[in-house]
């Protein structure tokens, strides 16, 4: 091969790299000021994280920790063709612009439930008395006849979730669930128990492990604080 060919080749390459950098960087740009950019929430528009990717955390929960938003949810993307189910996180200064931190939950089916096995509503709590955080979630199978609530545990906030257990809250069905966390800390799982026909309130332990006690029963899973008094949102 003569070293005029040879150059030619070489050129040749090094345009194609340069084309495909510059492609990448746009692109990258493209993205990035998307992100930056969006300063309004807009309902039925696609909400896209810093990566340019659309959120992905179905039926999820956020908390707030150390003056950063935290939102856990489902990943559905991520559980199609699968076995497994995921559960994403992704952080916020402001509620709008939300950072992809990392795929907090990834898991096999942990109780024999068959195909088509659910993992859904993440809720995260904190330890005041650990500093561990602990997730709680539905977990069913396909006909929703197993209905309990699976417990993983983390040392840090986006870390990796271990599965820890599932149980029956109270020793009743558990579907729908959500949370409060009082003013003074004091946390509390609401639970959905379809024979009972509506919600339990059901206290936490200190180190959010274990289920103290039944505080209340609702028709609703939502609370949320008053200065005076505390108001249940129904479903219609």
């Amino acid at each position: 091969m003569s070293s005029h060919t040879q150059i030619n080749k070489i050129l040749h390459s090094a345009c194609e790299f340069l084309t495909l950098l510059f492609t990448s960087l746009f692109m990258l740009s493209s993205c990035t000021w998307l992100y930056a950019a969006t300063s309004l929430i807009r309902p039925g528009a696609t909400w896209v994280d810093d990566r340019g990717q659309a959120i992905d955390a179905h039926g999820g929960s956020v908390i707030q920790w150390h003056g950063m938003y935290f939102w856990f949810g489902e990943a559905r993307a991520l559980d199609q063709g699968s076995d497994k189910r995921h559960i994403n996180c992704y952080a916020s200064p402001d509620l709008i612009h939300w950072l992809f931190r990392r795929t907090v939950v990834e898991l096999a089916d942990p109780e024999t439930l068959g195909k088509r096995w659910v993992l859904e509503r993440p809720k995260v709590f904190v330890s005041a008395q650990t500093e561990k955080f602990i997730l709680y979630a539905h977990l069913d199978d396909a006909r929703y006849r197993a209905a309990r609530v699976a417990q993983f545990a983390s040392d840090n906030i986006d870390g990796e979730y271990k599965y820890i257990r599932s149980f029956r809250p109270l020793g009743k069905e558990s579907r729908d669930i959500g949370q409060f966390v009082d003013d003074d800390g004091s946390a509390y799982l609401i639970f959905e128990s379809r024979p009972s026909h509506g919600f339990y309130i059901a206290a936490l332990s200190a180190d959010a492990m274990n289920i103290e006690r039944e505080v209340s029963f609702l028709p609703t899973p939502l609370l949320t604080p008053h200065p005076a008094r505390h108001y249940k949102w129904l479903s219609n």
